[in-house]
Parts: C-alpha cells; sequence; structure tokens
C-alpha cells in the first residue's frame, strides 16, 4: 500500500513538472515568443530550451511506460531523418496522442490496478501532446518530429492497455 502511494505521490508530482515545463515555466512564457520559423532557427537559445522541454517530457513518457509492464516503448512509427528532409515540405508534428480520459470507447474494470494503468496513461498521453505542440514551434526539425511520433506511438499503446484492462 505504501508503494502505491509512493507511486501515486510520484506521478501527481511528474504530472505537475509536465504541465509546467509544457507551460513553459509560467509567466516566462507570455514574454517568449513561440512563433515557429525565423524566430525558432536551429541552434538559437529558443530552440535550444525547446529541445531541452522535449528531452524532459520525453524522459517523463520514458518513465511512465517503464511502470505498465508493457514491454519495450514502441519506436516512432516513421522516422524522419534530418538529411531528407533539409527543407520544407517536411512531415509535421502532429498530436495523434488521445489519453484515455478522453475516449468514450474507453472501458476498463475498476480495480485499483485498472485506475492507475489508466493514470499513467493519461499522462503519457498528455505528454505526447504537450512534445507535439513543442515540435510545431521547432517547424522544420526532424528530431522533434520523431520525438512527436514516438509520444504519440507510446500513448496508442498504454491507452490500449488501459481501456484493455478488466
Amino acid at each position: 500500500m505504501r508503494e502505491l502511494k509512493d507511486t501515486l505521490a510520484a506521478l501527481g508530482v511528474g504530472i505537475t513538472i509536465a504541465a509546467f515545463v509544457a507551460c513553459g515555466g509560467g509567466a516566462k512564457s507570455a514574454m517568449t515568443p513561440t512563433t515557429a520559423g525565423p524566430a525558432n532557427p536551429p541552434g538559437t537559445a529558443r530552440s535550444s530550451d525547446l529541445r531541452a522541454q522535449i528531452t524532459a517530457l520525453d524522459n517523463q513518457i520514458n518513465t511512465e511506460f517503464a511502470k505498465l509492464d508493457a514491454g519495450a516503448r514502441p519506436p516512432a512509427p516513421v522516422p524522419v531523418a534530418a538529411e531528407l528532409c533539409p527543407a520544407p515540405p517536411c512531415p509535421k508534428a502532429e498530436t495523434l496522442a488521445v489519453k484515455p480520459s478522453d475516449d468514450p470507447t474507453c472501458t476498463h474494470g475498476d480495480s485499483q490496478t485498472c485506475k492507475d494503468t489508466c493514470q499513467i496513461a493519461d499522462a503519457i498521453c498528455d505528454a505526447a501532446t504537450s512534445i507535439c505542440k513543442i515540435a510545431a514551434e521547432l517547424n522544420n526539425d526532424a528530431w522533434a518530429t520523431e520525438k512527436c511520433s514516438s509520444g504519440n506511438a507510446s500513448c496508442e499503446k498504454s491507452r490500449g492497455k488501459c481501456c484493455g484492462c478488466s
């Protein structure tokens, strides 16, 4: 029981951190331009900050996914090699993640295990959505687009684990 409380507490802290990171650290983000393109070219401080946010969210997905006992985290379905996409049009970072709590077709058991699994899946999908939003700000960044795609795949697999729980 203590382990479950610790896990839920850690999950709450992780979600809070993810929300803070996704919002760009609170009031600071309101003053920082968030437009894509020339305002965030690769190698700039803003670009580096956005990449750091993606890395933190991706690490959160890794941590949460490991708790699901769902095997290895799926890779990005369509890797985007930077050399294949030096200039637009390139694959776009699209949020495809649908968290279980937003899916009316998702049914699962009432056990604590199922509730915990679904809470973890929601956190993974929230992080994936944040990654995709940040990746879109980086416009033509193959690495960020691939992280978005990988996050979407992890969301889908964790959602399946939740929605199939009995």
